[in-house]
This record gives structure tokens, C-alpha cells and sequence, in this order.
């Protein structure tokens, strides 16, 4: 009776560490992903965001994390910085569509408005935390294309271009 004691503690231990290895790693290889066709949209993508209103077009950094089970995202980009609230695949079409939550990096003066020729009225807007809804689009496991839709009063709309993956 003595000896079953720590086979139980081994399994576990067994089943822990390759639940943890197919998570994070082993699903990746090609070898597993004839499997189960479930692609793998992790990279870190640099682009350009604009949006259908006043503000400048931007540089972004567009981060996507992908374990067996989660997705994260962040984003980066001189005005705002965020991330993920919640993010899922649909393997079938290559898409992913993600709730975005970003904050402001810092406070529009008007040295800034004047540069950008902004409005203050957009300025302001942009000066409060927002949530983006993100439909990103990937072809040959490759981020071509993402649609945003932001939470501002005035509903506007924009998009990611010119991505390009980094290694």
C-alpha cells in the first residue's frame, strides 16, 4: 500500500509537465499541427494605424502571445499603449477578433495640437482611456490586415497597414 503512495504524486508531476509543454510548445511543431490544424498567429508585428478622424497617422507595435489555450495582445503606439481583454481565434477563416483595452501615454498640450493641426475636442477624446473591437485577418499564417472599431462617442473606425512581422 506504502508504494502506490507516490505514483499518484509522479503522474500528476507527468501530466503537469507535458500539459505544460503541449501549451506553450509542443502544439507549434509541424508535426503536431497536421493534427490539429490550429494555426499559429504569435509574432510581434510593426505598422501604421489611422483612424477615419483628425489624429496623425501613427507608428504601432502590435504583439500577439498564443499558448494551446490563450491569446494575448498588446499594443503600442505613441498615444496609446494596451492590451487584450479578451481574444479568439477562428482558426477555419484565419481571423481573430479581440477586445482591446488602451490607455493614453501622456496629455495632448498645445504645442501637440498645434503640430497635428488637431482639434481640442478630438484631443480630448483621445486624452481618455478607450476599447477598440479588432477583427485582424492573417493569409499564410501572416498578419495582412486588422479592422478597428473604437468605443468613442463618435464611433470611429480605422485600421493596421503595412505590418510587418519581426523576428
Amino acid at each position: 500500500m506504502i508504494a502506490l503512495i507516490p505514483a499518484p504524486s509522479a503522474l500528476a508531476l507527468l501530466w503537469l509537465s507535458y500539459s505544460s509543454l503541449w501549451g506553450r510548445f509542443l502544439w507549434r511543431l509541424e508535426v503536431f499541427r497536421r493534427l490539429h490544424k490550429v494555426p499559429v498567429f504569435s509574432a510581434k508585428y510593426r505598422g501604421l494605424s489611422k483612424s477615419n478622424d483628425e489624429m496623425p497617422e501613427r507608428e504601432c507595435e502590435l504583439i500577439i502571445h498564443q499558448t494551446w489555450t490563450n491569446m494575448v495582445i498588446s499594443y503600442e503606439s505613441p498615444l496609446m499603449k494596451g492590451h487584450s481583454i479578451t481574444a479568439t481565434a477562428f482558426p477555419d477563416t484565419n481571423r481573430v477578433l479581440a477586445l482591446l483595452e488602451l490607455k493614453p501615454r501622456n496629455v495632448f498640450d498645445e504645442t501637440w495640437l498645434n503640430k497635428h493641426s488637431i482639434a481640442q475636442n478630438t484631443a480630448r477624446e483621445f486624452s481618455l482611456p478607450q476599447q477598440l473591437v479588432v477583427e485582424f485577418s492573417f493569409k499564410d499564417g501572416i498578419l495582412y490586415k486588422a479592422e478597428y472599431y473604437t468605443s468613442l462617442v463618435t464611433n470611429h473606425l480605422g485600421e493596421f497597414y503595412d505590418l510587418h512581422a519581426q523576428t
